[in-house]
Protein backbone atom coordinates (compact mmCIF):
# COMPACT_ATOMS: atom_id res chain seq x y z
CA UNK A 1 0.00 0.00 0.00
CA UNK A 2 1.57 3.93 -0.93
CA UNK A 3 1.95 5.92 2.43
CA UNK A 4 -0.39 8.90 0.33
CA UNK A 5 -2.90 6.00 0.62
CA UNK A 6 -2.30 4.90 4.26
CA UNK A 7 -2.07 9.12 4.74
CA UNK A 8 -6.23 9.03 3.42
CA UNK A 9 -6.75 6.25 5.09
CA UNK A 10 -6.10 7.40 8.68
CA UNK A 11 -7.00 11.18 7.52
CA UNK A 12 -10.59 9.43 7.13
CA UNK A 13 -10.82 7.41 9.97
CA UNK A 14 -9.69 10.28 12.26
CA UNK A 15 -12.31 12.23 10.82
CA UNK A 16 -14.84 9.30 11.21
CA UNK A 17 -14.00 9.38 14.75
CA UNK A 18 -14.42 13.22 15.39
CA UNK A 19 -17.67 13.20 13.87
CA UNK A 20 -18.91 10.45 15.86
CA UNK A 21 -17.49 12.34 19.06
CA UNK A 22 -19.44 15.50 18.01
CA UNK A 23 -22.06 13.14 17.77
CA UNK A 24 -22.47 11.59 20.70
CA UNK A 25 -21.98 15.07 22.33
CA UNK A 26 -24.88 17.08 20.91
CA UNK A 27 -27.03 13.95 21.63
CA UNK A 28 -25.79 13.88 25.17
CA UNK A 29 -26.12 17.89 25.26
CA UNK A 30 -30.12 17.35 23.84
CA UNK A 31 -30.47 14.96 26.60
CA UNK A 32 -29.50 17.11 29.20
CA UNK A 33 -31.05 19.99 28.27
CA UNK A 34 -34.40 17.94 28.02
CA UNK A 35 -33.99 17.28 31.42
CA UNK A 36 -33.19 20.72 32.91
CA UNK A 37 -36.81 21.20 34.14
CA UNK A 38 -36.02 18.29 36.78
CA UNK A 39 -33.25 21.20 37.50
CA UNK A 40 -35.04 23.64 39.24
CA UNK A 41 -34.97 22.72 42.54
CA UNK A 42 -30.79 22.96 42.65
CA UNK A 43 -31.24 26.37 40.47
CA UNK A 44 -33.91 27.96 42.81
CA UNK A 45 -31.35 26.81 45.78
CA UNK A 46 -28.05 28.10 44.12
CA UNK A 47 -30.10 31.73 43.22
CA UNK A 48 -31.33 31.58 46.78
CA UNK A 49 -28.43 31.26 48.59
CA UNK A 50 -26.66 33.73 46.09
CA UNK A 51 -29.02 36.10 46.75
CA UNK A 52 -29.89 36.00 50.30
CA UNK A 53 -33.82 35.78 49.36
CA UNK A 54 -36.15 33.28 49.02
CA UNK A 55 -36.49 32.46 44.86
CA UNK A 56 -39.41 30.17 43.10
CA UNK A 57 -39.25 29.00 39.43
CA UNK A 58 -42.48 28.07 37.66
CA UNK A 59 -40.73 26.53 34.83
CA UNK A 60 -37.28 26.06 32.81
CA UNK A 61 -36.81 24.51 29.61
CA UNK A 62 -33.97 23.94 27.68
CA UNK A 63 -33.17 22.40 23.95
CA UNK A 64 -30.87 22.43 21.28
CA UNK A 65 -31.36 24.62 18.05
CA UNK A 66 -29.06 23.12 15.25
CA UNK A 67 -25.80 23.78 17.37
CA UNK A 68 -27.33 26.21 19.25
CA UNK A 69 -28.50 25.65 22.71
CA UNK A 70 -31.84 27.63 24.34
CA UNK A 71 -33.03 27.73 27.75
CA UNK A 72 -36.20 29.60 28.82
CA UNK A 73 -37.62 30.24 32.51
CA UNK A 74 -40.99 31.66 33.36
CA UNK A 75 -42.10 32.93 36.83
CA UNK A 76 -39.38 33.35 38.21
CA UNK A 77 -39.51 35.37 41.57
CA UNK A 78 -37.21 36.82 44.26
CA UNK A 79 -38.79 37.75 47.75
CA UNK A 80 -36.92 38.50 50.62
CA UNK A 81 -36.81 36.27 53.23
CA UNK A 82 -40.30 34.72 55.31
CA UNK A 83 -38.89 36.57 58.51
CA UNK A 84 -38.29 40.06 57.24
CA UNK A 85 -41.75 40.55 55.70
CA UNK A 86 -41.65 38.22 52.51
CA UNK A 87 -41.64 41.44 50.28
CA UNK A 88 -41.50 41.00 46.19
CA UNK A 89 -37.69 42.14 45.51
CA UNK A 90 -37.58 40.97 41.78
CA UNK A 91 -39.94 39.50 39.17
CA UNK A 92 -39.37 37.44 35.78
CA UNK A 93 -42.44 36.49 33.48
CA UNK A 94 -40.02 35.36 31.39
CA UNK A 95 -36.54 34.73 30.36
CA UNK A 96 -35.32 33.48 26.96
CA UNK A 97 -31.09 32.77 26.47
CA UNK A 98 -29.64 31.51 22.92
CA UNK A 99 -26.14 30.47 22.69
CA UNK A 100 -24.48 31.20 19.18
CA UNK A 101 -22.00 28.06 19.20
CA UNK A 102 -19.90 29.05 16.29
CA UNK A 103 -19.20 32.59 17.36
CA UNK A 104 -18.78 31.36 20.73
CA UNK A 105 -16.09 28.97 19.27
CA UNK A 106 -14.71 31.78 17.10
CA UNK A 107 -14.24 34.39 20.39
CA UNK A 108 -13.53 31.87 22.64
CA UNK A 109 -16.21 32.60 25.00
CA UNK A 110 -20.02 32.74 25.50
CA UNK A 111 -21.65 34.74 22.63
CA UNK A 112 -25.46 34.98 22.89
CA UNK A 113 -27.49 34.40 20.17
CA UNK A 114 -30.82 35.65 21.68
CA UNK A 115 -31.13 37.36 24.85
CA UNK A 116 -34.72 38.13 26.08
CA UNK A 117 -36.14 39.62 29.63
CA UNK A 118 -40.05 39.84 29.27
CA UNK A 119 -42.29 40.83 32.26
CA UNK A 120 -38.80 42.45 34.37
CA UNK A 121 -40.41 44.29 37.92
CA UNK A 122 -37.70 45.27 40.16
CA UNK A 123 -38.87 46.56 43.89
CA UNK A 124 -36.75 48.74 45.67
CA UNK A 125 -37.33 49.95 49.14
CA UNK A 126 -36.68 53.20 50.22
CA UNK A 127 -33.89 53.04 53.35
CA UNK A 128 -33.49 55.65 56.18
CA UNK A 129 -30.97 57.37 54.55
CA UNK A 130 -32.80 58.23 51.39
CA UNK A 131 -31.09 55.31 49.34
CA UNK A 132 -32.65 52.29 47.27
CA UNK A 133 -32.40 48.93 48.06
CA UNK A 134 -33.29 46.03 48.83
CA UNK A 135 -34.08 44.87 52.42
CA UNK A 136 -31.27 43.62 54.12
CA UNK A 137 -30.23 40.43 54.14
CA UNK A 138 -31.30 40.16 50.38
CA UNK A 139 -28.41 41.34 48.20
CA UNK A 140 -27.01 41.69 45.07
CA UNK A 141 -24.20 39.69 44.04
CA UNK A 142 -21.19 42.47 43.41
CA UNK A 143 -20.28 40.50 39.70
CA UNK A 144 -23.78 41.76 38.92
CA UNK A 145 -23.53 45.38 39.80
CA UNK A 146 -22.95 47.40 36.45
CA UNK A 147 -19.04 48.74 36.76
CA UNK A 148 -20.25 52.29 37.31
CA UNK A 149 -21.59 51.83 40.65
CA UNK A 150 -18.20 49.90 41.63
CA UNK A 151 -16.26 52.26 40.31
CA UNK A 152 -18.31 55.67 41.39
CA UNK A 153 -19.53 54.38 44.89
CA UNK A 154 -17.72 51.44 45.81
CA UNK A 155 -18.51 52.18 49.81
CA UNK A 156 -21.56 51.42 48.60
CA UNK A 157 -21.20 47.52 48.70
CA UNK A 158 -19.44 47.68 51.58
CA UNK A 159 -21.73 49.40 53.50
CA UNK A 160 -24.23 47.26 52.11
CA UNK A 161 -22.37 44.50 53.37
CA UNK A 162 -22.11 46.25 56.51
CA UNK A 163 -25.85 46.62 56.88
CA UNK A 164 -26.33 43.27 55.76
CA UNK A 165 -24.19 42.05 58.54
CA UNK A 166 -26.25 43.86 61.54
CA UNK A 167 -23.21 46.58 61.72
CA UNK A 168 -24.07 49.95 59.32
CA UNK A 169 -26.92 51.07 60.84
Amino acid sequence: MSSSRLVIRWSLTLLALALTLVAVLLIALRLLLGQVDRLSPQLESMLASRFSAEVSLNEARGGVDGLDPWFEIADLDFHSRKGLGNVPLLEVEQAKLRLDTAASLRRGMPVLERSRLEGVTLHLYQDEDLSWQWPAPADVPPELMPRWVRSVAPGLLDRRAAASAGLGR
